[in-house]
C-alpha cells in the first residue's frame, strides 16, 4: 500500500468509491459464493495474474462444489492453463468413481485432488520433453534452433512459456451433503474455515499449507533434499530466487541448468524475474528444488452449524503482514477475516446477495478510511504497488 507522499490520486466519496471498488474487482455473487479479483494498476504489463474458478459438479445425483484460486507468477500462462484443465479433470475423476462415490473414504478424495494437480505439472513437463527430450539433446541445441522450433511456432512457444512461468494452486471441494470439505494447496495461497462460537468468539482453522522458503518446515525439507548445498535456500528464497517452494510450472527450478542456458534463455519473450538470472542460476546444481506435490486437508463439518470458507491469494495476507507469514499469524488473520465476513453479513440485514469477498477486499485496502481507499484505487503510479488480490467466500450451512 502507498505511503501518504505517494503518486497523485483522485479523492473519491460514497457512493463513487464503492462503485469503483466493485468495478475494478469484478465483484460477483452467485448463490452462496462471492468473489473478487483486484489489481488497481492499469499498466497492461502489470495486469493481474490471479485467476479463480467457481464450478459445480453434478454427479451421482448430488452437487459437488469446487472453488479454486491460481496465483500466477512470471506471467499468466500457467494460471490460465489451470483454469482450462484442472476443474474438468477433477470432474472426470469424480465421475469415474461411479456409485461408490457416495461411500468412498475421504482419503481417496484427497489422493484424487493431489493426483489431478500433479497431472497438470506432468503434462507441462511432458510437452517440453517432447521438444527437448534430455540433457544430451539440449547440449546440441543452438539459439537458431530455439528460434525456429519455439519462437516461430505459437503452439510450441506456449508450451515453453508454461514451462518457464508458474502458478500456485488452492482448491476447495465440498461434498453434496455439505459435511465433508477438502482443501488442496500448492504454494502460498490460503484457506480458512470459520464460525462464531456460542460464547460469541470467532474461531478459524487454517486448511492450507504455507509452501514458502521463509517457512521453517519447508526450508528444512529442501535443505534435507540438497544436503551439500548451503545456498539451496538463500535469503529466504529457493536458490536465492523464488519465494514459493511448491508450484505448477517453474521448470527452471526442476530441470538441469542446461535447459535454461541452452533453451529457456533464448525463448522470446523470455523470463520475467525481479532478480538477474545470472545471480541465482549458478546455484541450480541438483534439481528439482520445487515440486508440485499438494498438501490436502480434510475437515468433517458439523451439520447445521453456520460457517464460512475463505480462499485468498497471498495478496490479501500481504496486506496485513508484510514480513514472513507464520502459523500463528495465519491463525490470527483467519479469525480476523472470519469476523469481518460475519460482521459484513450481519450488516447486510440478511441480504443473501451481499458480496462478502468485497467486504474483505475493502478492509484490506483501507476500510472506512476513504482517503486510503481512494489512494489504493486511483493512484496514477506507472507500475503496480501491491500484489494481486483474489478472494472467494463460500457460506457453509446444513443442506
Amino acid at each position: 500500500m502507498f505511503p501518504s507522499d505517494g503518486p497523485p490520486y483522485t479523492m473519491l466519496s460514497e457512493p463513487a468509491i464503492t462503485e469503483e471498488l466493485i468495478r475494478t474487482s469484478s465483484a460477483t455473487t452467485v448463490g452462496r459464493t462471492s468473489s473478487v479479483s483486484f489489481q488497481a494498476c492499469t499498466n497492461p504489463d502489470d495486469r493481474s495474474q490471479d485467476r479463480h474458478v467457481i464450478h459445480d459438479i453434478n454427479v451421482q445425483g448430488g452437487t459437488w462444489k469446487l472453488r479454486a484460486i491460481f496465483d500466477g507468477h512470471g506471467g499468466h500462462e500457467v494460471a490460465d492453463f489451470l483454469v482450462q484443465v484442472l476443474a474438468p479433470d477433477i470432474e472426470k475423476r469424480l465421475f469415474s468413481l461411479g456409485p461408490k462415490l457416495s461411500t468412498i473414504p475421504p482419503g481417496e478424495i484427497s489422493t484424487l485432488l493431489a493426483d489431478a494437480i500433479q497431472a497438470v505439472d506432468d503434462t507441462i513437463l511432458r510437452n517440453t520433453l517432447a521438444l527437448f527430450p534430455n540433457v544430451e539433446a539440449v547440449g546440441k541445441v543452438t539459439p537458431e534452433d530455439v528460434d525456429r522450433i519455439v519462437n516461430q511456432d505459437p503452439v510450441n512457444l506456449l508450451k515453453m512459456h508454461l514451462c518457464m512461468r508458474g502458478s500456485t494452486v488452492l482448491v476447495a471441494l465440498l461434498d453434496p451433503e455439505n459435511v465433508n470439505l477438502w482443501v488442496a494447496s500448492v504454494g502460498d495461497c490460503q484457506a480458512f474455515v470459520g464460525w462464531k462460537t456460542e460464547a460469541g468468539h470467532y474461531e478459524a482453522k487454517v486448511l492450507s499449507s504455507n509452501h514458502n522458503a521463509a517457512d521453517p518446515a519447508e526450508a528444512e525439507r529442501i535443505r534435507k533434499e540438497h544436503p551439500e548445498e548451503t545456498e539451496c535456500i538463500h535469503e529466504d528464497r529457493v536458490i536465492g530466487s523464488i519465494a514459493v517452494t511448491r508450484a505448477i510450472g517453474d521448470f527452471l527450478f526442476k530441470l538441469p541448468r542446461s535447459y535454461t542456458e541452452m533453451v529457456f534463455q533464448h525463448v522470446r519473450p523470455g523470463f520475467r524475474f525481479s532478480r538477474p538470472l545470472a545471480a541465482f542460476l549458478q546455484r541450480n546444481l541438483t534439481p528439482p528444488y520445487l515440486c508440485a506435490k499438494a498438501d490436502v486437508q480434510h475437515l468433517k463439518l458439523t451439520p447445521g452449524k453456520e460457517g464460512v470458507l475463505i480462499l485468498c491469494s497471498d495478496g490479501l495476507t500481504d496486506a496485513y503482514y508484510s514480513s514472513s507469514m507464520t502459523d500463528a499469524r495465519l491463525t490470527e488473520l483467519g479469525s480476523k477475516l472470519v469476523q469481518l465476513v460475519e460482521n459484513g453479513a450481519l450488516g447486510s440485514g440478511g441480504d443473501d446477495d451481499v458480496n462478502l469477498s468485497l467486504v474483505l477486499l475493502r478492509h484490506a485496502l483501507g476500510g472506512d478510511n476513504l482517503e486510503k481507499l481512494s489512494r489504493n484505487l486511483t493512484s496514477e503510479a506507472a507500475s503496480k504497488w501491491m500484489d494481486d488480490i483474489t478472494v472467494v467466500v463460500e457460506k457453509l450451512t446444513e443442506k
